[in-house]
């Protein structure tokens, strides 16, 4: 839960023959993968292009090696190799999917004798002469059995559920190996995804269930294709707590802003504080345990979110920053009379253009809540001192209904109930 990347993942493919369709003079260019699993962390990819009346050039993964290359020539610049259609041409090449970034203990991937789940690292055609739009059209060799989403695929025994909820498509993934509710977790997702009003709705989001050698927690793939992100949580991750690992990488999915360094924090804090907000609104756990754990802030309480070049711990972000989210969303609950909260900021920063900073997230703040925050960001944001928590249910409890519309209040006619 606590690693959240932007990466390729590779797809996983059984050794059948690909299935090559009529070759055409027009229309997109397509690419057919067949991978298989080789030793250690390796896989063989066979990657066959079906290109119409154009030039294209491929650029391999960083860390791939050529095995063979038919009907491809050698390619300047960034490229690796280009060719002239209409034609096929087929490339196959080796790929590690070991997984070196994960700040933090076990495995983001697994290749077993029986099933894999790991990163995907195809390749990357461009057009090089075109007058027409096009795109690239990636189908799988006929007899995989698995599922390739945007970027996460898992092969093996699995069963797939399919679920649709407020306007996207969510496609659970549970592996053999794992043994979980599906209707449990999609229950939770579903009412997730309807009661988050931030805009950033993908058509369609693929949740792979992780069995172990895969370390606990999850991780969201960050990239995003034709409308559809990925990620994966371990089976053993619980909904009967605040620490809600399959809310959390949900969260991740509707977050499409970019942030500046100081802004950083955000995108964890807001991951769990919603993770732990609706475990507590959706009955899975206790107000109490929903406030004690937003209150657990360790060492992380001295931090200045906001500098992360000072934080002694990575996990400022979901310990001190998660709790700064809680206390910012109820006082513009309270400000606002109600009718905003920090989903109507987070919308907001979804829409924005260029990188958000603190200045940014600031302003958004104050129009939401219709009063300066001036102080409190130099108290709790910039500085080092930790903000109260309401003590009441109510605080939490109520989804604006009106906060997708119109302007942000000009005045609150009430203050913040001594909220710091």
């Amino acid at each position: 839960m606590r690693w959240h990347g932007i990466a390729l993942f590779v797809v996983v493919a059984l050794a059948a023959v690909a299935i090559v369709p009529g070759l055409s003079t027009d229309g997109d260019l397509g690419v057919t993968y067949q991978v298989r699993g080789e030793e250690g962390d390796t896989v063989r990819v066979t990657a066959t292009f079906h290109v119409p009346n154009a030039t294209v050039r491929v650029r391999l993964p960083s860390n791939a090696t050529v095995l063979s290359a038919r009907n491809l020539e050698d390619a300047d610049g960034k490229f690796d190799y280009r060719l002239d259609g209409p034609s096929i041409a087929t490339l196959v090449y080796t790929v590690s999917v070991h997984d070196p970034r994960s700040s933090y203990a076990g495995q983001n991937v697994a290749v077993t004798d029986s099933w894999a789940m790991f990163r995907r690292h195809r390749v990357e055609p461009e057009y090089a002469t075109t007058s027409e739009d096009w795109s690239v059209t990636e189908r799988y060799a006929d007899g995989w059995s698995g599922v390739a989403g945007a970027d996460i695929a898992y092969w093996g025994p699995h069963e797939r559920y399919d679920r649709r909820v407020a306007g996207q498509r969510i496609t659970l993934v549970v592996p053999e190996a794992v043994e979980v509710s599906p209707d449990r977790i999609l229950d939770a997702l579903e009412a997730s995804a309807t009661g988050l009003r931030v805009g950033a709705r993908d058509d369609h989001v693929t949740v792979f269930v992780a069995p172990d050698p895969i370390r606990r927690g999850g991780l969201t793939s960050g990239w995003e294709t034709e409308h559809a992100q990925d990620l994966w949580v371990h089976g053993m991750s619980s909904l009967s707590t605040a620490n809600d690992v399959w809310v959390h990488e949900y969260v991740h999915t509707r977050q499409n802003w970019t942030a500046t360094n100081r802004m950083a924090w955000f995108r964890e804090a807001s991951a769990e504080y919603y993770g732990a907000l609706f475990a507590y609104r959706q009955g899975r756990v206790s107000f109490d345990s929903f406030q004690t754990y937003l209150r657990n802030v360790g060492p992380t309480g001295n931090a200045t979110i906001d500098a992360p070049a000072t934080w002694r711990t990575t996990d400022v972000p979901y310990e001190k920053g998660a709790m700064v989210a809680a206390a910012l969303d109820a006082r513009i609950r309270l400000a606002s009379d109600g009718e905003r909260s920090l989903q109507w900021v987070i919308a907001r920063m979804n829409d924005h253009e260029g990188a958000v900073t603190v200045a940014d997230f600031r302003r958004l703040v104050e129009e939401a809540a219709g009063r300066s925050f001036d102080d409190w960001f130099e108290r709790y944001v910039n500085g080092t001192a930790l903000p109260t928590m309401p003590t009441k249910p109510v605080a939490y409890a109520s989804i604006p209904t009106n906060e997708s519309l119109g302007p942000a209040p000009g005045n609150a006619s009430t203050d913040a109930s001594g909220l710091t």
